[in-house]
């Protein structure tokens, strides 16, 4: 049976479509184009994570657990984040990269996100 996409993995996906794509927007205008060399592991990351969002909006389970994973990473890494001093706009960044991709984990893991992504791992 090929169940409708839920609201809640619409929510996320869009979170995450917001998250990456200023976050997309960021790193571009940071980059030193004649120097690309150190950005490279950036530009990856951020390739992974549209390739994540891509795999969940097609209904790959194995998706969102991954992006469940990066996204506890992620809050680790946020509290190294705050142990450095840093502006208040890359603060606030990094709370709204936070609120966004928390509510996305959670959209992703809703009974009906669950049971639409189980509804596709029986079909195929």
């Amino acid at each position: 049976m090929n169940k409708a996409r839920p609201n809640s993995v619409k929510i996320a996906v869009g979170c995450l479509v917001v998250s990456y794509g200023s976050d997309s927007i960021q790193t571009a205008l940071r980059i030193n184009w004649s120097d690309f060399h150190p950005y490279i592991v950036g530009v990856f990351g951020l390739l992974i994570g549209w390739l994540l969002v891509i795999m969940i909006y097609q209904r790959k389970t194995w998706a969102r657990w991954l992006y469940a994973g990066f996204t506890a990473a992620g809050l680790l890494m946020l509290a190294a984040h705050f142990n450095n001093r840093v502006n208040g706009v890359t603060s606030f960044l990094w709370l709204l990269y936070l609120i966004l991709s928390l509510t996305a984990a959670i959209m992703l893991f809703t009974p009906t996100s669950n049971d639409w992504f189980k509804t596709h791992g029986k079909s195929a």
